[in-house]
């Protein structure tokens, strides 16, 4: 029983010496290592907006038999306006004798009538597609026009023509349907987008390990 505590104790001190004294040596293995990186792009999104119908005015100087001269100016007006200027001095940077020609486009959603006013002093034509669709007298002074309109749906360009060539009081006044006037569209913009891709890559690892434990767990493990 001696003998077997000491063969025991042998074994014992052995391993520890084994562990205290075991060589260090590499070992190499091949793993996939991740690598992250950020990529950028352009990409384009669809955003619903709304459209608000603007008109595009360009002012001329104007004939006394209602003939645009030359151009005189640019401004905007908005969907619906109505512009009481009094003496006609008060039009345009104090000219008498002015006009204007105005585009815009309105949107028909569905088939059903629409209205649309028109007034002018001395006189105006409003054009649908290119076709005259209202006018005042040129020569009635203040003078008002109503229609009311079914349409196809789908885009229509307006062209309103104000003439001013008489002196004394001047005025202009649109409106319509406010269903025409404002609709909603799909636009799309263009974002930068950044995204975090993750690539493997074969990479060489190497451990430094005591030969003992590199033995045990290639045999054991």
């Amino acid at each position: 029983m001696l003998n077997l505590n000491k063969a025991y104790f042998a074994i014992i001190i052995l391993v520890i010496i084994l562990i205290l004294f075991s060589p260090i040596i590499p070992i190499t293995y091949t793993t996939e290592v991740p690598h992250e990186h950020i990529e950028q792009y352009y990409e384009n999104f669809p955003v619903e907006v709304i459209r608000r119908t603007e008109w595009n005015v360009t002012w001329y100087a104007v004939t006394g038999d209602f003939k645009f001269i030359t151009e005189i100016g640019k401004s905007k007006f908005p969907a619906t306006f109505s512009y009481d200027w009094g003496y006609s001095r008060n039009i345009f940077n104090g000219e008498e004798f002015v006009g204007f020609m105005a585009k815009t486009i309105i949107k028909v959603r569905e088939r059903r009538p629409i209205w649309i006013n028109l007034t002018g002093d001395d006189g105006c034509e409003l054009y649908l597609n290119d076709s005259r669709f209202l006018c005042t007298s040129f020569y009635s002074g203040f003078k008002t026009e109503f229609a009311r309109v079914t349409l196809e749906p789908g885009l229509y360009v307006l062209t309103l023509y104000y003439y001013n060539s008489r002196g004394g009081y001047a005025c202009v006044s649109f409106s319509a349907d406010p269903e025409i006037l404002e609709w909603k569209a799909v636009e799309y913009r263009t974002e930068l987008v950044q995204k975090t891709v993750t690539e493997y890559e074969y990479e060489n690892i190497t451990l430094h390990v005591s030969l003992l434990n590199y033995l045990l767990s290639k045999y054991l493990g």
